[in-house]
């Protein structure tokens, strides 16, 4: 069914623990209507300049000793607020969920957009592969390819290669886009509040790729 994976992604992460309290009570937002058909709110074209906002130049360094950064460091608000820009002025964004390896890093972290009355308008899905943490680069590797050749015949794929800088490897499997760097793998999944509305070519183009190359950008 299409959208089927996205909307089992966004499900899991909406059940995983919360990343700290969620002060913001967004918990039962609905969705906001916008500049999609139907009234419903995908994200404005073209890309922000991530490298240009706060937190766009951070480093991200291993956390706590681990194979990967803080899921949860990634994005700052007014990246999210940028890449989903249908919050409006008065909009608000920050961590609504995420998932914690067992020193306590969150590998998983999904970001939230929502309007100053409390509507969420979308969602940004940070992953980083634990495995990296405990095999041989050759097993990532060996498990990114696998991946991206099972994706191949998706009808959405997009095979990037090494187009997303920092000499990585990534690739569209219709629904995130798949990132392998040196011994590192993660993903980034971005979507509104139906899926089943989603124009999945402008989140994939306009939220999913610009995260992942300003994460490549951040990672040296």
């Amino acid at each position: 069914m299409k959208f089927l994976g996205l909307l089992v992604s966004l499900v899991m992460a909406l059940g995983l623990t919360a990343c700290g309290d969620d002060d913001s009570g967004n918990g039962d937002k609905g969705s906001k209507g916008g500049s999609g058909d139907g009234g419903y709110a995908q994200p404005e074209g073209p890309a922000p300049d991530l490298s240009t906002l706060e937190g766009g130049t951070t480093p991200l360094k291993a956390a706590n000793g681990g194979a990967y950064p803080d899921a949860c460091s990634v994005l700052s608000e007014e990246m999210v607020l940028k890449l989903l820009p249908a919050a409006g002025e008065d909009g608000e964004a920050g961590v609504q969920r995420s998932s914690e390896d067992q020193n306590g890093t969150p590998y998983m972290c999904q970001y939230f957009s929502g309007t100053a009355d409390d509507e969420n308008v979308g969602f940004i899905i940070v992953s980083f592969d634990q495995n990296a943490a405990v095999v041989d680069r050759a097993v990532v590797e060996d498990a990114f390819n696998s991946s991206k050749e099972a994706a191949a015949d998706d009808e959405d794929f997009v095979d990037y290669k090494d187009e997303l800088g920092a000499g990585s490897d990534a690739f569209f499997d219709g629904v995130k886009v798949n990132v392998l760097v040196g011994g590192m793998m993660f993903d980034v999944t971005a979507s509104g509040t139906e899926p089943s509305k989603d124009d999945k070519a402008l989140w994939r183009d306009n939220v999913d790729v610009p995260v992942a190359e300003n994460m490549l950008s951040r990672l040296q």
